[in-house]
């Protein structure tokens, strides 16, 4: 009997090791895995880290952008006030101008109406005068 109860001690103890041995592996595995999982942690964290900055950088620029983007805005409408005032004014020399060459075209007409008239006048006293004169008898 006592080799049987030593066999089973024996048989135990053998198991207990296989046990252990495996459990050692495991436990290596999960170590060099920590091992790897920190290596993630640590680029996953310079990765945030860069993100970060990055997004400040981007704020940055986009503040830029947006003040740059609002004076050119504000130049814009500068631009087209004086645009839109340069074009009135175009528009009511060009209105003046046309009344002014509508009022000489009128005077013109007046005027060569009045020579055509005073042409008239002198031919028909022309012709007036040599129907009043008689041939000289000889």
């Amino acid at each position: 009997m006592n080799y049987l109860f030593d066999i089973s001690i024996f048989v135990l103890l053998a198991m207990t090791i296989v046990f252990c041995w495996r459990l050692n592996g495991k436990l290596l595995e999960l170590k060099r895995s920590r091992n790897d999982i920190s290596k993630l942690v640590r680029v996953f964290d310079e990765s945030i880290i860069r993100t970060s900055q990055s997004i400040s950088e981007l704020k940055e620029a986009s503040a830029k952008a947006s003040e740059e983007l609002r004076k050119s805005c504000y130049k814009t409408h500068e631009l087209i006030n004086e645009i839109s005032f340069a074009t009135d004014t175009s528009s009511r020399i060009l209105r003046d101008l046309e009344e002014a060459i509508s009022k000489a075209g009128s005077l013109k007409r007046e005027v060569n109406f009045s020579n055509e008239e005073k042409r008239r006048k002198h031919a028909s006293n022309n012709s007036k005068k040599h129907a009043q004169k008689k041939p000289m008898v000889i």
